[in-house]
């Protein structure tokens, strides 16, 4: 009884663990905390928090990422190799600024006069 009741804990944290967000290393120290979508065996893609996916390559992740990446592809053999959907980025229209109208009326042109020529 007693392990049963530690297997099915066991169970129940390895098959969760890719229903919640963990924090991930990078190799250089940054983290960011994010689940886990898909992997292969050169990239993982993860959600982060506000819902926008990034694909890292494994070697830019902590040696301990590494490995939960390489036991989650074990532990997820249908999720593992699939693309991911990627979110489109959001499309913004482009800014133009409307024709400039001056708000005063030009003054009225001079007309230009020229003195009579003689000829002599």
């Amino acid at each position: 009884m007693k392990y049963s009741v530690v297997l099915c804990i066991a169970a129940c944290t390895v098959f969760s663990s890719n229903l919640s967000a963990r924090i991930w290393t990078s190799s250089d120290g940054r983290t960011v905390e994010a689940q886990i979508v898909t992997a292969d065996a050169t990239t993982v893609t993860i959600r982060l928090l506000n819902k926008t996916t990034a694909v890292l390559n494994l070697e830019a992740l902590s040696a301990v990422d590494e490995v939960y990446v390489k036991d989650w592809i074990k532990a997820n053999p249908g999720k593992a190799g699939k693309s991911a959907p990627v979110k489109p980025a959001p499309v913004t229209p482009a800014t133009t600024k409307p024709p400039t109208t001056p708000t005063d009326p030009a003054p009225p042109a001079t007309p230009v006069t020229t003195p009579p020529t003689t000829v002599a």
